[in-house]
Formats: C-alpha cells, sequence, structure tokens
C-alpha cells in the first residue's frame, strides 16, 4: 500500500524537480524494475545538504523530498519520522529509507522481470486481458445502443 499524502515525488538529484523517467540520470530516479542493490545506492547517493538534521523544512527541498518519500512508503507522518530520526545522522536515514523502499517495490520489480523473461506467460496475460476488456466494451456498447433505442 502506498499513501497519497504527497502530491508528487522530487528527483534525487534536485528536489526542486519532479521525479521523471525523462531525466538523462538515471539517479535521479527509482526505477520499478531496479534491484535491490541499485535502489539502495540511489538513495545513498540522493542529494542533501550539509545541515545533517532531518527535518521537512521549504528551505531544504531535498531533505524534505526524502522523508516525504518514506512517509509514503512507510505510512509514518512526517512529525512521526523526523521524531525517529532527530539525533540520528543522515546515512542511518537513508539507509533505513533504502530498505522501505526495497521492501515496496522489490518485489513489484522481480515480478515484473520474471514476465519479461518468461515471454509465453506474458503473452497469455496480455491475451487474456484482451479477452475481458472486449467482454467489457461490448457490453457497454450493448447498453449504450438500448439506451439510444437500437435494437440489441
Amino acid at each position: 500500500y502506498i499513501q497519497t499524502n504527497h502530491s508528487r515525488i522530487m528527483s534525487l538529484r534536485d528536489g526542486t524537480k519532479k521525479m521523471s523517467k525523462s531525466d538523462p540520470s538515471d539517479h535521479s530516479r527509482i526505477n520499478i524494475t531496479d534491484d535491490p542493490e541499485l535502489i539502495y545506492n540511489k538513495i545513498r547517493k540522493a542529494k542533501t545538504d550539509s545541515i545533517g538534521t532531518i527535518q521537512c523544512d521549504q528551505m531544504r527541498p531535498e531533505i524534505t523530498n526524502l522523508i516525504k518519500i518514506y512517509a509514503e512508503f512507510s505510512g509514518m507522518r512526517i512529525p512521526e519520522i523526523e521524531n525517529k530520526y532527530r539525533n540520528k545522522e543522515t546515512t542511518v536515514f537513508k539507509d533505513d529509507l533504502a530498505k522501505v523502499i526495497i521492501d515496496t517495490i522489490g518485489v513489484i520489480g522481480y515480478k515484473t522481470l520474471d514476465l519479461i523473461e518468461d515471454e509465453d506467460k506474458l503473452k497469455n496475460i496480455l491475451k487474456e486481458g484482451a479477452a475481458e476488456a472486449r467482454e467489457v466494451a461490448q457490453a457497454n456498447i450493448d447498453e449504450m445502443k438500448r439506451l439510444m433505442g437500437f435494437v440489441v
């Protein structure tokens, strides 16, 4: 479960820019297919400032972004996160953030890679999904025709 309290997740390289797959730097984002080691490295290298406290502040967009990401993935509220890491190093916070992300996305990434590697299974899933979509679409079309007075 991922909360949706925050309107957008910002870049790991620039807390003032939206996280985007079109950013030339792969280290600016977490991809669904990133393996746990890569996620860990991206979070460890995510830009922060030299202040050293884990606290949201509009003048500190990078650490604020990481705290919001932690809140989304952990289900914790921002004040709880700030209290938990009040006297801790940024590296401790980043390590824990990476673990929380890996616990959520890691499973999805492995399943995605598994599907990509098993082409027959993927084609079968797509075929079944298309058949279901056609059924639903046909039922909707039939209902619209009925409502417009066409003979169904």
